[in-house]
């Protein structure tokens, strides 16, 4: 799956761990961790271009705040998770 990426497997566990912190620090639900990291796994495994380093913020954000929506009451507000 990371082969395909310019990821490695220590970059994706620092992105789960972060994952973890902030659906931690706004009360997610397990849920929600766990669909995000299936959402991003999935992406990494099915994507047809190459990703970097600097796509896996993105994608880590993305996924939070997708799952959020599906699985929440009151889902992330992604200028809350992303300040560009």
């Amino acid at each position: 799956m990371l082969a395909a990426h310019g990821i490695s497997a220590t970059l994706r566990s620092k992105m789960v761990d972060w994952m973890i912190e902030v659906l931690s620090s706004y009360k997610m639900t397990e849920e929600t961790f766990f669909r995000s990291v299936y959402m991003m796994d999935a992406y990494l495994k099915n994507c047809a271009i190459r990703l970097y380093v600097k796509d896996l913020h993105l994608l880590g954000v993305t996924t939070m705040f997708s799952a959020a929506k599906y699985e929440e009451i009151h889902p992330l507000k992604l200028n809350i998770i992303y300040d560009k």
